[in-house]
């Protein structure tokens, strides 16, 4: 579900294939929101062993951003993206629509881009994004090659192996979120006691008995309730 890039210094989440923004309130926020949705001990021991690695703030991810020259391989768990990158000289200027690109060359360079016909003003490339929160998108070129597809723990080249300890708390962490998912999915299908919500205020509801008939029964159950019969029956 996780995994540690030492080299980029981040936290890859692979189900949402972004980076967790560093900090200990934001690592918690992630972790408590979906589709993660820890709780109690296992938000707790799961936010020790992240805090504990060595984090490039937001900031700091900024200023050493890869370069346009293409010799960052792509980060394991990151989306990875179609995209062009601005050819002219000291610009890191990386977007994943044309059009956009062809707004940033008068805009910032002064020439038109229809000069792009006579000589290469852009290129196209791949790009990723160590976060993918509004606000917090920048584009760097990446290289894709096969030693990107790698696992969730990642290769030694990449990434920090890590310990078994490790590797078993973010395997039951998959575990548990993969039961949750399904209770969840079993659960919608039920209908409960009407009693906490709002529907037990409404009058019309009470009289007709439906919260006493329906409680506990499985949509399946519902639905063959009131099925019509195929043409062969």
């Amino acid at each position: 579900m996780f995994s540690y890039n030492q080299e980029h210094r981040v936290v890859v989440c692979h189900i949402c294939k972004s980076c967790v923004i560093p900090g200990r309130r934001s690592l918690e926020r992630h972790l408590r929101a979906e589709p993660h949705r820890l709780l109690g001990a296992e938000l707790k021991t799961t936010l020790e062993l992240l805090c504990s690695y060595s984090l490039r703030s937001t900031a700091e991810l900024k200023e050493n951003k890869p370069g346009i020259e293409g010799r960052c391989h792509v980060i394991s768990g990151l989306e990875c993206y179609s995209g062009f990158v601005c050819l002219q000289s000291t610009c890191q200027y990386a977007t994943c629509h044309v059009r956009k690109m062809r707004e940033h060359m008068p805009s910032v360079h002064q020439v038109k881009a229809a000069a792009h016909k006579k000589s290469a003003l852009w290129k196209e490339c791949k790009l990723q994004t160590y976060f993918t929160a509004k606000g917090l998108i920048d584009y760097f070129v990446v290289v894709d090659d096969s030693r990107s597809k790698k696992d969730t723990f990642a290769a030694a080249d990449e990434a920090t192996l890590l310990t078994e300890g490790e590797k078993a708390c973010f395997e039951k962490i998959e575990e548990d979120y993969q039961k949750i998912k399904e209770e969840i999915a079993k659960e919608a299908g039920i209908v409960h006691d009407f009693e906490d919500s709002r529907s037990a205020r409404v009058p019309w509801l009470e009289r007709t008995g439906f919260p006493f008939h329906l409680k506990d029964l499985e949509d399946a159950e519902i639905y063959s309730s009131y099925k019509l019969p195929s043409d062969r029956e």
